[in-house]
């Protein structure tokens, strides 16, 4: 059954445990993006995510992006999301799926972008890092293998982090249609920025910080961080 789009996520926006357990999807964060907005909604990033101890795993997106064992860097983030859906499931079309997205034999002299190495090569500080490449790994890692999660943070810059197969829209879709169970979707109020799309190259193309006040479906929680308040996208 078809939740109304005005389904509300949450009303009790001041009392949102924002240590309760979580996980950060940082979408876009490519080494392309070198200007100085990018490298401090990157910083801002890092910083949120050390911050809050309830966020214990990180996925990073790797459309566009040619990740493997090689280029992983220190947080193995191509090892793990392999381990998870390939070594233990169990499941033969997860396995099937999942290495048709991540073995799709990208040429890596070739990807279109590079993943930023201040968000690939940080220390995470213990938290369990993973790559990501499709909106069913999304909903299978929040269903199976993070039951418990109540928050998803969302970080990067462009239409992406909204729109890519798990961006924030995405996962009101996912919870819209009941494919998942209603979760708090926050952010930092410099971890997310709008790409003006005024140029088809990234290093020209102007980028700005969101101008959180001006939204209706987004609410402040504390200082700089932002709950998503219905399913609208």
């Amino acid at each position: 059954m078809q939740r109304d789009s005005n389904y509300l996520l949450t009303t009790n926006y001041n009392n949102i445990d924002l240590n309760a357990s979580g996980i950060a999807v940082i979408c876009n964060a490519w080494a392309e993006l070198d200007q100085e907005i990018h490298k401090k909604s990157f910083d801002a990033t890092i910083r949120c995510i050390n911050f809050y101890p309830g966020i214990h795993s990180v996925l990073l997106a790797a459309t566009h992006v040619g990740l493997n064992k090689e280029n992983q860097g220190i947080n193995l983030w191509y090892d793990n999301s392999r381990m998870i859906f390939v070594d233990e499931q169990g499941v033969d079309w997860i396995r099937r799926l999942w290495l048709a997205a991540a073995d799709n034999k990208i040429d890596l002299n070739r990807s279109l972008f590079h993943h930023n190495p201040s968000i690939r090569d940080h220390n995470y500080q213990g938290k369990f890092c993973m790559g990501i490449w499709e909106q069913w790994q999304l909903e299978w890692l929040l269903n199976h293998y993070f039951p418990q999660v109540k928050n998803v943070w969302y970080f990067g810059a462009g239409l992406g982090v909204r729109r890519d197969p798990f961006g924030w829209a995405q996962l009101c879709d996912l919870i819209r249609y009941q494919h998942t169970r209603p979760l708090n979707i926050l952010s930092h109020r410099f971890g997310m920025l709008n790409n003006r799309q005024d140029s088809q190259n990234l290093n020209q193309a102007n980028f700005e910080y969101i101008e959180w006040e001006l939204l209706s479906d987004w609410h402040l929680v504390t200082q700089d961080i932002f709950v998503k308040t219905n399913l609208e996208w």
